[in-house]
Formats: structure tokens, C-alpha cells, sequence
């Protein structure tokens, strides 16, 4: 509202209509007209449907026990899809992508650094990738281990050092 009272002096030259006008259409902080629009109120209710939605799939994925799979048109659905991909090499794919991503991990490992270069040159063309986020995860977990285990080293000289000194000192 301070930015409007700065420029509604100048816009125009009529202070007074624009006031009116702001007014009239919803802009005017006390006026409120605008929250009451039936556009705005009909994507209040499409956003929280999608937020319902979103709740309830990520309940089910959270507790796969609450899905019917054993009776009914779901274990008939689920059984057809199943035995549609033993039969059309769902298998040999599924062991394909994983040799492929074993591949994409050892030259993450391999590489003095994850440029573009690399991650375009394996076929990871996108940050979300699993391989690339999998081989991230785990560096930072080693360089982590490897920073403790520099300090409990650290620590031990320390602490051998002390007890060479305090000996010393008793004598």
C-alpha cells in the first residue's frame, strides 16, 4: 500500500478516481473485494483437491498394506501387469538398468570431479538422476568418515603425547 500511495499521485493526475477505482475493483487492501472473487475461490478448491490427493497417495506409498492386492479387480489388474512383463523381457531390462548404472557409478568414481562432461558422457543429463544423487550421497559419507577418522588420529597423538608428558613430569 505505501507504493501505491507514492504513485497514485502521478498516475493519472486524479488521486481521488484512482482511490475509487482500486477500490471498486478488489485492489484496496480493506476493501478485500478480490478474495471473494469466484475464480480465485474455484482455484482454492482445485489446490485442495490436488492437496488431497497428494495426502492420500503418499499415505498409500508410506503403507503399501492398506492397497487391496489380494482379491478383486486390483490383484487381477496387478497380476496382468506382472505376467505382461515377465513375458516381455521386464527382467532382462530391469537387470540391463542396473548393469548400466553399476557402469554410470564406477566412472562417477573413476573421475577426478562430476563435471557436465562426465554426467553428459554417461547419460545422466539431469541432477536428480538416482546413479549421480546414489554416488553424491556416498562421497560425502566417506569424506565424512575420512574427517573422523583424521581427528580420532589426531586425538590419539594428542592424548599419547599427554601421557608421555604427565609421566615425564611424575618422575
Amino acid at each position: 500500500m505505501p507504493i501505491l500511495n507514492r504513485i497514485v499521485h502521478k498516475a493519472y493526475n486524479q488521486p481521488r478516481r484512482n482511490f475509487n477505482a482500486m477500490a471498486a475493483r478488489g485492489w484496496n487492501p480493506p476493501n478485500r473485494y478480490l478474495l471473494d472473487s469466484p475464480e480465485i475461490n474455484k482455484m482454492k478448491e482445485i489446490i485442495e483437491i490436488e492437496e488431497e490427493t497428494n495426502m492420500l497417495a503418499q499415505s498409500l506409498s508410506a503403507n503399501p498394506s492398506l492397497l487391496n492386492t489380494t482379491t478383486g479387480k486390483a490383484a487381477d489388474v496387478m497380476d496382468t501387469l506382472i505376467q505382461h512383463r515377465i513375458r516381455h523381457g521386464g527382467i532382462e531390462e530391469r537387470a540391463r538398468k542396473l548393469k548400466e548404472g553399476d557402469e554410470v557409478r564406477a566412472s562417477f568414481d573413476r573421475a577426478k570431479a562430476v563435471s557436465s562432461g562426465v554426467m553428459v558422457s554417461n547419460g545422466v543429463y539431469n541432477l536428480d538422476h538416482p546413479e549421480l544423487l546414489g554416488f553424491l550421497i556416498q562421497k560425502k559419507a566417506n569424506d565424512e568418515q575420512e574427517v573422523f577418522r583424521k581427528c580420532r588420529k589426531k586425538r590419539s597423538d594428542l592424548q599419547e603425547r599427554i601421557s608421555k608428558i604427565s609421566f615425564n613430569i611424575r618422575r
